[in-house]
């Protein structure tokens, strides 16, 4: 889900890869005072996702409640997003390392661990075949709905600064909003050609049509 502060009344949509790590940090301890820690139970892995905040399709919001909440969503390019996608799930978090592969997608070209023109290539067959890939390279529009005025302001991820800022001017004394997942591989779109990029332009053309005016 978002993050939705009821005593401010106050919501955020998320959306994976698009800061929104460093944020739901940010708004754990808003909310709760202390910051959040990632710990275990029954040997299984709990960070601010699956235990707090998890990213959910808009249509699996809680829209009702935040009715009359101040709406606020982040957005990235979708190229930028993509890429920052692979550098995280793929080569930080080796998602694609044990995936199964049948024989037909190995005869097109699918194998484990990608390199960036294989991942761009047969980016659909990855997507289908990881649920990690599936969830952070959802489009925008999956996660933040069809029409950018249901938000009250939408910030380029360039400006979550000025979101830390506007959220301090309605609940008071915030913490710093820090940065959280970084992948350890840089990776931007210089290492892509024009076809490359025009290809992911067009797997994201709904994000660009109806967001693309706030990148």
């Amino acid at each position: 889900m978002g993050v939705h502060l009821y005593k401010h009344k106050f919501s955020y949509m998320s959306v994976p890869k698009v800061a929104c790590t460093s944020l739901k940090h940010f708004f754990f301890e808003i909310e709760n005072g202390f910051p959040f820690s990632p710990y275990k139970t029954n040997g299984k892995h709990r960070d601010i996702h699956n235990a707090g905040y998890p990213s959910r399709v808009y249509e699996r919001e809680v829209h009702p409640q935040m009715k009359d909440h101040w709406k606020v969503a982040v957005v990235r390019d979708p190229v930028d997003r993509l890429l920052s996608c692979y550098a995280n799930r793929v080569l930080g978090y080796k998602c694609l390392s044990n995936i199964a592969i049948s024989e037909e997608d190995r005869e097109a070209g699918v194998v484990p661990d990608p390199d960036l023109k294989t991942f761009i290539g047969l980016f659909w067959r990855y997507r289908q075949i990881s649920h990690e890939i599936y969830h952070h390279a959802l489009p925008m529009v999956s996660y933040l709905g069809n029409d950018p005025k249901y938000y009250d302001v939408i910030y380029p991820i360039s400006e979550v600064g000025r979101l830390a800022e506007d959220v301090a001017a309605k609940v008071g004394t915030v913490p710093a909003l820090k940065r959280m997942q970084t992948s350890g591989t840089k990776i931007d779109r210089t290492m892509l050609n024009e076809r490359q990029i025009e290809k992911v332009k067009r797997i994201f053309a709904k994000d660009y049509d109806i967001y693309g005016q706030f990148i």
